[in-house]
C-alpha cells in the first residue's frame, strides 16, 4: 500500500514539474496568440468530451477493485467503447461547427482546424482516452504502470519541444501533432497492458447501473465544477481573444506549483482523518498542523505575487504574456487559498459529509459568477481574478466553521501569527530592495531564493518552530 502511494506520488510530482517546465518553453517559442489557439483546442475538448460529464473516471476507479473478474472485463470494455464513440462525435462536432462557422471559438481557432481536421480529430480521440486508460490502470491497481506512463509521456513532451526547438520547427501544427502522437501511444500502450480485461463478449448494463448510481447523482456537482473552471475560460477567449486567454491560463501554472506543495499532503490526509474518524480520535490536532504547515510554505508565495508576480510572468513566460501587476497577484492569491481548503474537502469525505463540498461549491460559484458578469460588464479581468479569490475564500470560510464546529480544532495564538507577520515582512523589504535589479531569469531566482531563505531564517530565528514542534508536526501530519 506505502509502496503504491509512493510510486503514484512520484509520478505525480515529475509530471507536474515536467509541465511546470514545458509551459514557458511553449509560450517562449509561440507568440500569444499561437499559444492561445493552442489552448483553445484543448478548451474545445474540455467542454464536449462528454464522458467527463458521465464521470466514467470516477466509475472506473471506484467500481473496478469492487467488482468480481468477469463484471471488470465488461464494465471496462464498456467504457472504453464508450469513450471512443463519445470522442468521436466530440472530434465531428468540433470539426463540423468550424466548417458551419459556428461562434464557439475564435477566428484563429476555427483556420487551423480547418487546415488541420485529420490532426485535430487524432487529438480530440487521444487525449482524453488517455486520461481514461490512466483511470483504469488505477482502478485495477496497476500502479507502478501508471506512474511509468505518466510521467514518461510527460518526459517525452519535453524532450519533443526541445528537439523542435532545435531544430527549429515550432508551430502549432507540429505540437499538437507531437501532443497527439504521445497520447495516442500512450493509450495504445494502456490497451495493450489492459489486454487480458477486455472480453469479447460484453454488455452494457453494468455500465448503465454505474451510471444511474454514480454518476446522476453526481452531475450537478459536476456542471457546477465544469460551469466554474470552464465558463471563465469560455468568457476570456470569446470577449478577449486568444492572446489575452494565453496570458490568462498561463497564469493557472501558478496553481500547478501549489499543487506540488498540496499534494503530498493531500495524499496522507484523507486515510489519517478517515482512521481518527472510525477510532472517534479527535481530529483537531491533525487539523491545526495542516493549516500551520500550509499557510507557512503558501503565504511567502502569495505575497511573493504581489510584490513581484508581473515580473516573474515576464521573464519566465515573456513579456507578451503579462496581464498586470494587480490581475497576476489577485490570481496567484485565489491558488494560494484554494490550497488552504484541501483539509475542509478531506475532512467532508472522512465524515461521509460530502454535501458541505457541493454546498461550498455553490456558493462559491455565485461569488465568481456575479464577479465574472461584472468583470464582463466592465471589460475589467482583473474582476474577473477578484472571483476566483472570493469563490476560495468563501469555500475557505465554509470549511473552516465546518471543522471548528466537529473537532476542538483551535486557531493560531496571536504570538505566532505575529511572527509570522514579521517573518513576511522581512522578505518583503528584502525582495522590495532587490527587485529593481531583476533582468533575467538567474537574477529572478536570486532574488526569490534571497527572499524565501530570509523568511525561514526569520521564522528561526524568532522562534517560529521549535525542534520539538518540527517533530511532532511531521508525526501528526505523517
Amino acid at each position: 500500500m506505502i509502496q503504491d502511494i509512493r510510486s503514484v506520488a512520484v509520478a505525480e510530482v515529475i509530471s507536474r514539474a515536467v509541465s511546470i517546465i514545458t509551459i514557458p518553453l511553449l509560450t517562449r517559442l509561440l507568440i500569444p496568440t499561437e499559444y492561445g489557439v493552442y489552448r483553445s483546442l484543448l478548451l474545445a475538448i474540455g467542454i464536449l468530451s462528454l464522458h467527463g460529464y458521465l464521470n466514467l473516471h470516477t466509475i472506473v476507479r471506484k467500481r473496478l477493485s469492487q467488482v468480481s473478474h468477469p463484471e471488470s472485463q465488461h464494465l471496462i470494455t464498456t467504457v472504453l467503447i464508450t469513450v471512443i464513440v463519445l470522442l468521436g462525435l466530440a472530434a465531428g462536432a468540433i470539426i463540423v461547427g468550424s466548417d458551419a462557422g459556428i461562434e464557439i471559438i475564435p477566428t484563429a481557432s476555427k483556420d487551423f482546424i480547418n487546415n488541420n481536421q485529420i490532426l485535430v480529430f487524432f487529438l480530440v480521440i487521444s487525449y482524453p482516452s488517455y486520461s481514461v486508460g490512466l483511470a483504469i490502470l488505477t482502478g485495477i491497481q496497476r500502479f507502478t504502470a501508471y506512474a511509468i506512463i505518466k510521467s514518461g509521456t510527460e518526459i517525452l513532451m519535453l524532450l519533443s519541444l526541445l528537439l523542435l526547438a532545435f531544430i527549429n520547427n515550432i508551430s502549432i501544427p507540429a505540437v499538437v501533432s507531437v501532443l497527439a502522437v504521445l497520447r495516442t501511444l500512450s493509450s495504445f500502450i494502456i490497451i495493450s497492458l489492459i489486454s487480458d480485461e477486455l472480453s469479447l463478449s460484453f454488455t452494457f448494463s453494468p455500465l448503465i447501473q454505474q451510471i444511474q448510481s454514480i454518476s446522476i447523482p453526481l452531475l450537478p456537482r459536476v456542471l457546477i465544477k465544469r460551469a466554474e473552471t470552464i465558463g471563465p475560460d469560455v468568457v476570456i477567449l470569446t470577449i478577449f481573444g486568444p492572446a489575452t486567454y494565453a496570458a490568462w491560463s498561463i497564469l493557472f501554472t501558478f496553481d500547478r506549483v501549489f499543487q506540488l506543495i498540496a499534494r503530498p499532503p493531500k495524499l496522507i490526509l484523507l486515510p489519517k482523518l478517515s482512521e481518527k474518524v472510525t477510532q472517534n480520535e479527535e481530529v483537531g490536532r491533525v487539523l491545526e498542523q495542516f493549516y500551520l504547515l500550509s499557510s507557512v510554505l503558501v503565504l511567502p508565495i502569495i505575497v511573493g505575487g504581489w510584490l513581484i508576480g508581473d515580473k516573474m510572468v515576464n521573464f519566465i513566460f515573456g513579456s507578451g504574456y503579462t496581464l498586470g501587476k494587480y490581475t497576476t497577484a489577485v490570481v496567484i492569491s485565489a491558488f494560494g487559498i484554494s490550497v488552504l481548503t484541501t483539509s475542509a474537502t478531506q475532512y467532508y469525505i472522512a465524515n461521509d459529509d460530502s454535501r458541505y463540498e457541493t454546498i461550498s461549491g455553490i456558493a462559491g460559484g455565485i461569488i465568481y459568477g456575479l464577479l465574472l458578469f461584472t468583470g464582463i460588464y466592465l471589460q475589467n479581468i482583473t474582476i474577473i481574478g477578484l472571483g476566483l479569490v472570493g469563490s476560495w475564500l468563501v469555500r475557505l470560510i465554509i470549511g473552516i466553521e465546518y471543522q471548528n464546529r466537529k473537532s476542538n480544532m483551535r486557531f493560531p495564538s496571536p504570538v505566532k501569527i505575529v511572527k509570522l507577520g514579521v517573518a513576511l515582512g522581512m522578505m518583503s523589504i528584502a525582495v522590495l530592495a532587490t527587485q529593481e535589479y531583476i533582468s533575467s531569469v538567474p537574477h529572478l531566482i536570486l532574488v526569490i531564493a534571497g527572499g524565501g531563505s530570509g523568511y525561514f531564517i526569520a521564522l528561526f530565528l524568532l522562534g517560529f518552530f521549535r525542534p520539538q514542534e518540527i517533530t511532532q508536526l511531521y508525526r501528526d501530519i505523517y
